[in-house]
């Protein structure tokens, strides 16, 4: 059974009033008191929503984790470095490239996929320390890539 308009929008209008008072207690023009230590349950509920309710189930679950770890850390439990773990964004673009090329295969899939674990591995070395080498110095390799395309489409492969 479809879900009505009116439902589906529920979620989203609780993210938009969960905002304004957010932004209304961010400029002092009343307080939310101890309520605020709570607001990454609204994430987490997001993210389980994403994951049950037919969309992305791998993106609603990292939603879901992320508020996790923003609650925890709200109540105090842990001290979240999120520097340290922002230095790990790459495993997300990685995990994008496998799941496209997880698809039925399509010549774009492999060719995007590939691309996205590929840039992501790349950044992921450098931000752990294993070389220190500027991506715009590879740029050659596209033209190369694009030679060998170029070649593999006349060839007929």
């Amino acid at each position: 059974m479809a879900k009505s308009a009116g439902v589906r929008v529920i979620p989203g209008l609780l993210i938009l009033l969960l905002g304004v008072l957010l932004l209304l207690d961010s400029l002092d023009v009343m307080s939310l008191g101890s309520v605020i230590l709570f607001w990454p349950l609204a994430v987490i509920a997001f993210g389980l929503h994403m994951a049950t309710g037919g969309g992305n189930p791998i993106l609603g679950g990292l939603v879901a984790l992320i508020g996790a770890a923003l609650q925890v850390e709200k109540l105090g439990w842990v001290d979240v470095r999120w520097r340290e773990v922002w230095s790990y964004w790459p495993l997300l673009l990685m995990a994008g490239g496998i799941l496209i090329l997880l698809k039925p295969s399509k010549r774009e899939n492999l060719f995007w996929g590939g691309a996205m674990v590929a840039v992501g591995a790349f950044y992921q070395g450098r931000n752990l320390g294993w070389f220190d080498v500027d991506l715009w110095a590879l740029w050659p390799v596209a033209v190369i890539a694009a030679g060998i395309g170029m070649m593999r489409k006349a060839l007929g492969k």
